[in-house]
């Protein structure tokens, strides 16, 4: 009994002061302040923990048991990772890591107020660079061992390959180089999708302002016969609505031509104002023109008549499956 006194009175005490010696020794590399201040590789500590260290490792007990670490700023976490490489930064901002390589993320805000924008310019030529992107279809692989990355919802040895939709970063890049940068540690491209937006945005809106200026030709056009009768009698060029409408295997555009006109294409376009299909009109009179399905791809497409120069007319037909 006395011997274990002797221990706890006596060295127990030593030992704590020896370490704490230590630990305050100017080559030491804890630092215990005064104040209550850790530090880690540094005799300086300036916060209440400063780590002066490369890595900092966490070992568990067990082969199956993970440390998790969390930083809670009041009641929630501002930083909390969990065990299947998911995790919050805040309680909105949500992560996935792929093979702890391939982050993908929920939507973070972005600032983009005026004050803090300078040299502002309009983007030019936004539908014809959109026009040349391509968007794919594929299955992400691994550039380390070129496997498939399956669906990593769930990590089993029987996952399917995950289809996914996007861009190739370099198409993109002799397109619109502003949007793709290369990571040189991972030695690959990136695109940011989000800057495309604004793209697309003045894409879409050169696009209307096309199809404005093609329709008011049209209107005026259509006003000016109603308000010049034809005096001689002889019927004016017209462009009828295909039928039947919508189709699938062929439809049959009717037209009238005066005996006069002396050259008429008729031509087809997608929505997005790029010219599909012409066909040379060389009948005149009455006559009509036949469509077929297998020449273009389901979707909605605007065809017009042009004779001599002038639009004779606009209108929409439907491809279906």
């Amino acid at each position: 009994m006395k011997k274990l006194s002797f221990i706890k009175s006596v060295l127990l005490p030593m030992v704590t002061i020896v370490t704490l010696l230590i630990c305050n020794n100017a080559k030491a590399q804890i630092k215990l302040k005064t104040d209550g201040k850790i530090g880690f590789g540094t005799t300086n500590p300036a916060t209440d923990l400063d780590v002066y260290r490369n890595e900092v490792l966490f070992h568990s007990s067990t082969s199956t048991a993970s440390i998790l670490v969390k930083y809670y700023y009041g009641t929630e976490p501002l930083i909390e990772p969990t065990l299947n490489n998911r995790g919050y930064l805040g309680n909105q901002n949500r992560w996935l890591v792929v093979r702890s390589k391939y982050i993908y993320c929920n939507d973070v805000p972005v600032y983009s107020d005026a004050k803090i924008k300078e040299n502002v310019r309009d983007l030019d030529n936004s539908l014809d660079k959109v026009l040349l992107l391509r968007g794919v279809m594929y299955n992400l692989i691994d550039p380390e061992t070129e496997d498939t990355v399956a669906n990593t919802t769930e990590k089993t040895q029987n996952a399917e390959p995950e289809d996914q939709i996007g861009l190739i970063a370099n198409e993109v890049l002799e397109v619109v180089p502003e949007v793709v940068k290369f990571d040189t540690i991972m030695n690959l491209y990136t695109i940011s999708y989000t800057q495309l937006i604004p793209l697309l945005i003045e894409a879409i809106k050169t696009q209307d302002e096309r199809l404005v200026e093609l329709e008011s030709k049209v209107k005026d056009k259509e006003e000016k016969s109603a308000e010049t009768p034809n005096q001689s009698g002889v019927l004016t060029a017209t462009l009828g609505k295909n039928r039947p409408n919508p189709f699938n295997e062929n439809t049959t555009i009717s037209y009238y031509l005066p005996s006069n006109v002396q050259t008429a294409m008729l031509y087809i376009y997608d929505l997005q104002g790029k010219q599909m299909k012409s066909i040379r009109i060389t009948g005149r009179e009455q006559g009509q023109v036949t469509i077929q399905g297998s020449e273009l791809r389901p979707g909605i497409y605007n065809y017009s008549l042009i004779a001599d120069g002038e639009v004779i007319g606009i209108e929409k037909m439907i491809l279906t499956d």
